[in-house]
């Protein structure tokens, strides 16, 4: 009986062991999960070292019992780091700050062939954890974690890889990633296309990526595709569609859009004029930081007296912002409501 217990004890160590060991390839931080499986596939062959002995009855009970405590600590502290790599992994996800050794295990379980491992650490590196922005290790380590499969944030190489100046690959992987439905790749890629950047994207493909990315609600293409359709710009002009757009994409918050589609309510494009959803519009846009819908907004404003306390600080805020050209148009405005205001 009891060696019937410790081969099947043994075989559990060894069944969890490997299982432990397979995951290693896949799964963050595979480096401890290989800590894991090794303590208890030692475990398990301890166990499996003693069955003969078992047999025979031979061995004192002192080294019976140290047989089993052995393995005991082995599977507890196994059970222990694969506890550390799950808590690990939390603390040094992306955009959190996490341990300092956090980087050199990292690296350890990507060279050891963790394509997830290699992923983490590519975006830390990115995004400059632990020490400065290292952009072309990112870029080896993200794509070590592509090439095994990864298939998130290749947009990101994408983009690390234009800063450096490799369109070629840059496209690559942006195509590979906007084929598998990543609206952000799309955008970039219609980006590039229009402005004639990248090879490979004629004209025509660009504007197929566009659609497809407002098509799966991405704001910023949206936006794009809205100002595009509005003045005729790669697409047959369509000033319905476009209001329609830029409206799902200031919906969304997209600023540019927010303000162009003041743009159209102001000057009936798409629609009749509604000076009142142009305030709307720019009111959001001005919210969110652009400086040509607080201009406009503040124009608006100027002809009701309700409005001319809002129309002069949108007016200030302008005239001392770092557009010259703007900031002078706004100066003047301040100058015209100081004149309506004149008792």
């Amino acid at each position: 009986m009891k060696r019937m217990f410790t081969g099947i004890f043994a075989l559990a160590a060894l069944g969890t062991g490997g299982l432990l060991a397979s995951l290693a390839a896949r799964y963050p931080l595979g480096l401890m999960l290989w800590g894991s499986a090794a303590g208890l596939i030692l475990a398990g062959a301890l166990l499996i070292a003693r069955l003969p002995r078992q047999e025979q009855g031979g061995g004192t009970a002192g080294w019976r019992r140290a047989g089993w405590l052995v393995s005991g600590v082995l599977i507890v502290a196994a059970a222990g780091h694969f506890m550390l790599s799950i808590s690990v992994v939390d603390r040094i996800r992306p955009g959190v700050s996490g341990p300092g050794p956090a980087n050199d295990a990292l690296r350890l379980s990507a060279r050891l062939g963790n394509a997830e491992d290699a992923q983490a650490l590519g975006l830390r590196l990115a995004a400059g954890a632990e020490g400065p922005a290292d952009p072309v290790a990112a870029i080896m380590w993200l794509q070590q974690a592509a090439a095994a499969g990864v298939q998130e944030n290749r947009s990101l190489l994408g983009q690390l890889l234009l800063e450096q100046g490799n369109r070629a690959e840059a496209v690559f992987w942006l195509q590979e990633a906007a084929m598998a439905g990543d609206t952000q790749a799309m955008l970039l890629l219609a980006a590039g296309g229009a402005q004639g950047d990248f090879p490979g994207i004629a004209d025509g493909a660009w504007q197929r990526w566009l659609q497809r990315a407002a098509d799966a609600g991405h704001p910023r293409a949206m936006g794009m595709l809205g100002s595009r359709l509005l003045e005729g710009d790669g697409f047959a002009r369509d000033e319905a569609t476009a209001r329609h757009w830029l409206q799902r994409a200031s919906n969304e918050g997209d600023t540019q859009a927010a303000y162009n589609l003041g743009l159209a309510h102001q000057y009936g494009r798409g629609g009749p004029v509604d000076i009142a959803a142009a305030i709307t519009a720019y009111r959001r846009a001005a919210a969110n930081g652009s400086v040509e819908a607080r201009l406009n907004l503040g124009a608006l404003l100027m002809g009701d007296p309700s409005g001319q306390a809002e129309a002069r600080r949108l007016m200030e805020l302008v005239a001392a912002g770092p557009d010259r050209e703007l900031a002078a148009i706004a100066r003047e405005n301040l100058d015209a409501l100081d004149w309506r205001q004149r008792p």
